[in-house]
């Protein structure tokens, strides 16, 4: 019996043994842990986009402004505007009228043309003087050049003799006093106080030197009967 039992218990436990063993991986199973749920992987940081700069192309270069023109064959000078306007004028009519008056005196066919080519050459001798020094003054530089249209004059009475060459002469000497007592009227609003005295004589005399002309141009007065012109005040030297 003894021995039965002995072998009956060590059954027992060898088959207690095993039924530990089986059970052991159900357990084992059902108390296994939860496999971690993996941590979510990191956005990734959002990329910025910045808009492109368009290219501005380089502004043109501005066009210098032209310089202003001067008669680079009379006169360089720093002022401007109606002073300057007035003696570049009176500078270039001046030579202009001396030198018709010197073709008149010279030149012409009759005596009458001749006696007034002697008054207004030397009249417009002693004006031209005043001119020059009054442009002196205003810094004006006054080159020794004849005026384009003193060469276009000597051109045009080159080939002219007699009547025709009388004629075509008076015309001209008419048209530059003219253009001459413009000069003299526009510039009574300067502001310029030696400008405007000499103006203020230089005028009365620019309106009889046309008075002359125009009444020589038609042979109906002849020069001696205007009155006061050879006596006449010329414009006041500038000081």
């Amino acid at each position: 019996m003894k021995p039965l039992l002995l072998v009956l218990t060590a059954s027992l436990a060898v088959a207690g043994l095993i039924a530990a063993q089986k059970v052991a991986p159900s357990k084992a199973a059902a108390v296994s842990p939860t496999p971690a749920t993996p941590a979510p992987a990191a956005s990734p940081a959002p990329v910025i986009k910045t808009p492109a700069v368009p290219q501005v192309a380089p502004p043109p270069a501005a066009t210098p402004a032209p310089a202003p023109v001067k008669n680079s064959t009379l006169v360089s000078s720093d002022i401007s505007g109606r002073e300057l306007l007035f003696l570049t004028s009176a500078i270039e009519h001046g030579r202009v009228q001396l030198y018709l008056g010197e073709l008149a005196k010279t030149r012409a066919s009759t005596e009458q043309v001749k006696a007034m080519g002697e008054v207004l050459s030397s009249t417009q001798a002693d004006e031209n003087g005043k001119i020059a020094r009054l442009a002196k003054m205003n810094g004006i530089t006054i080159s020794d050049g004849e005026p384009a249209a003193q060469k276009a004059l000597a051109k045009k009475f080159e080939k002219l003799t007699g009547p025709k060459f009388d004629k075509t002469l008076m015309e001209e000497i008419v048209a530059a006093n003219q253009r001459a007592l413009s000069n003299y009227e526009a510039a009574q609003q300067t502001k310029d106080p030696e400008i405007k005295a000499f103006v203020s004589v230089g005028l009365p005399m620019a309106k009889e030197k046309l008075l002359l002309a125009n009444k020589m141009s038609g042979t109906s007065v002849r020069s001696d009967k205007v009155p006061g012109f050879r006596t006449r005040t010329a414009p006041p030297a500038a000081q």
